[in-house]
């Protein structure tokens, strides 16, 4: 069990892991993961259609890119061998979506 599935999925939450990840302080795998537990929560896309909850568009954005990510900079092989969890996404992409939650 991660130390992240514990923490709840807000716009606030997800601010510090992308502030966290700008920092290395946190394996953009895990950001990633946590990402589609947010968006992919029932409870959470319930709770979404009732507030504007601009955590839930860029969780699902960042989720989805990093998986592009992976699929467009890698072989299947290369994936089959390497520690996903140093990978790590382009700062300008954390950047923008820290940014795009202000």
């Amino acid at each position: 069990m991660s130390k992240l599935d514990d923490l709840e999925h807000t716009t606030d939450n997800l601010k510090k892991m992308l502030k966290k990840a700008l920092e290395h302080r946190l394996v953009h795998k895990e950001l990633a993961d946590w990402c589609y537990e947010y968006w992919n929560s029932e409870e959470q896309l319930e709770k979404s259609r009732y507030k504007g909850d601009k955590g839930l568009k860029v969780a699902e954005e960042i989720d989805t890119q990093w998986e592009l990510y992976l699929i467009n900079t890698y072989s299947l092989t290369e994936l089959q061998k390497l520690d996903v969890s140093k990978i790590q996404i382009p700062r300008e992409w954390l950047q923008d979506w820290l940014n795009s939650l202000d």
